[in-house]
């Protein structure tokens, strides 16, 4: 268990002073998260949409989620120990430019729980205007060099909020210059950016390697889709309803003679309801 202002001190830079810390750590922590604490020892692997249950696994088991690669706006959950159910959330980005497509909102608006996860489970499950309020928010742009400012905590255009939820601004942070990192990893980190080498591309090398290597202990997979779905942290969802198009939603309603229109979530919704009657039928389980 680990104080949450440590874990978000030692993500800014080394040449700040103590005032300039807490500065920092009063704008992007609200106020009822002050001593709240993070308890993280390894990082799982996501497929599926977030939902309620698995934020409270996560943090019984001491553990964050790289979010599913269509999850909008953000790529990493941290738990967050607290009273209430709360959160650090982590948008990741890696290009040369200072500012991806989408800033400032990307920096912003599109970091809060209640517009990241608007059209999943989540947003049944939870009031995530509240989760909003007990959310801290960073937005990390990893792939600039020598950029203008090492970090930035400040209000975001876009990102004024509402009368009912308390205001903490996202810490953005710039290049690879936090203090946790030592000058190896640091050079290391930047060699990987620099490389700009993708999920599939390190999994491809890694295969050539295999395929190469004549002291094989085993079956070794080469196809990419293999090695995600056999990953042995990958987290994988009991069906793929919050994972479907519109169009693939509105196909399996019609197919069970469900009515097809209405908003995605609520399209899901009924979608997820009929699969869990069928599994509550007597014999369902033998068909």
């Amino acid at each position: 268990m680990v104080p949450l202002r440590l874990v978000i001190t030692e993500l800014l830079p080394d040449e700040l002073d103590e005032e300039a810390v807490k500065a920092v750590l009063e704008r992007c922590i609200s106020a009822q998260l002050r001593e709240a604490s993070v308890a993280c020892v390894q990082f799982v692997n996501l497929s599926g949409h977030l939902e309620r249950d698995e934020i409270l696994q996560l943090a019984e088991r001491h553990s964050g989620r790289v979010l599913s690669h269509r999850q909008q706006g953000l790529d990493l959950f941290l738990p967050v120990v607290h009273s209430e159910l709360s959160a650090m959330v982590v948008q990741v980005k890696a290009c040369e430019a200072p500012h991806d497509s989408a800033y400032p909102k990307s920096a912003g608006k599109f970091l809060r729980p209640s517009v990241a996860f608007a059209d999943g489970p989540l947003a049944c499950e939870l009031d995530l205007k509240h989760l909003d309020a007990n959310s801290v928010r960073i937005y990390m742009q990893l792939g600039v060099v020598q950029p203008k400012h090492s970090y930035v905590c400040k209000l975001v255009k876009f990102d004024e909020g509402d009368e009912t939820t308390p205001l903490s601004f996202p810490l953005q942070i710039y290049g690879i210059s936090s203090r946790c990192l030592n000058s190896s990893i640091r050079a290391s980190l930047a060699a990987i950016l620099a490389d700009g080498a993708t999920w599939e591309t390190f999994i491809s090398r890694q295969s050539r390697l295999e395929r190469d290597n004549t002291h094989r202990h085993g079956p070794v997979s080469r196809e990419v889709e293999q090695k995600r779905a056999s990953w042995p942290f990958l987290i994988k969802p009991e069906d793929s309803v919050w994972d479907s198009t519109l169009v693939e939603l509105r196909r399996r309603l019609s197919d069970r003679k469900l009515s097809p229109t209405g908003r995605k979530r609520d399209l899901a919704l009924r979608l997820k309801e009929s699969i869990l009657s069928d599994r509550r039928k007597p014999n369902a389980s033998s068909k």
